[in-house]
Order: C-alpha cells, then sequence, then structure tokens
C-alpha cells in the first residue's frame, strides 16, 4: 500500500518503519465539514497525517508543492505536527 498524499509505501501499524505506518485521515477537517464517511478518509502514512492536521485538501496541496521532501525532516527531527509544520517553513524560507 502506498501513501495517497506524499506516494511513499506505507506498512501495517505496528511496524517498525518510522512514520510510514499506515493510518486514515480526514481529507477534509471535520472543522471545515469533514465528516468520517469513505469518500473524506485517505490512506496515508503517519507523517503526513500528523503534518496535515487542520488543513484543508487546498492548504495541503500548497503545502506539498510548495516544500517537496519536507517529510526527510520528520526522520531529521523527530519533531511532529505542528512543531515539525514549523521547522518545514523555517527551513524553506
Amino acid at each position: 500500500m502506498h501513501c495517497e498524499y506524499c506516494e511513499r509505501r506505507t506498512y501495517p501499524r505496528g511496524r517498525k518503519e518510522r512514520g510510514l505506518d499506515t493510518t486514515s485521515d480526514h481529507v477534509a477537517p471535520k472543522w471545515n465539514g469533514g465528516t468520517g464517511d469513505v469518500p473524506n478518509r485517505a490512506r496515508c502514512c503517519r507523517a503526513c497525517n500528523e503534518l496535515k492536521g487542520d488543513m484543508s485538501p487546498q492548504q495541503w496541496s500548497r503545502f506539498m508543492s510548495e516544500n517537496p521532501g519536507w517529510w526527510a525532516m520528520f526522520y531529521q527531527t523527530g519533531l511532529r505536527g505542528l512543531r515539525l509544520f514549523a521547522q518545514v517553513v523555517e527551513k524553506v524560507g
């Protein structure tokens, strides 16, 4: 299986491949009208799911195009979520 966002290979939960375990993300965040329905779900790696957080699909798409390879920092820094996002933006900016 591959992450629907970064296209890297994902693995079943519980494996040791850091950040690449398979998760399910709300494509449209719940706060923005997203539901738990299957059409609003994307199979993705934990790294993408944590960093995407509450971003809308448009914000996430823009972030991904402006920061190719951002996920390498997931491994280099050990940061997650907003802290990782801030580090990525700081390095790029």
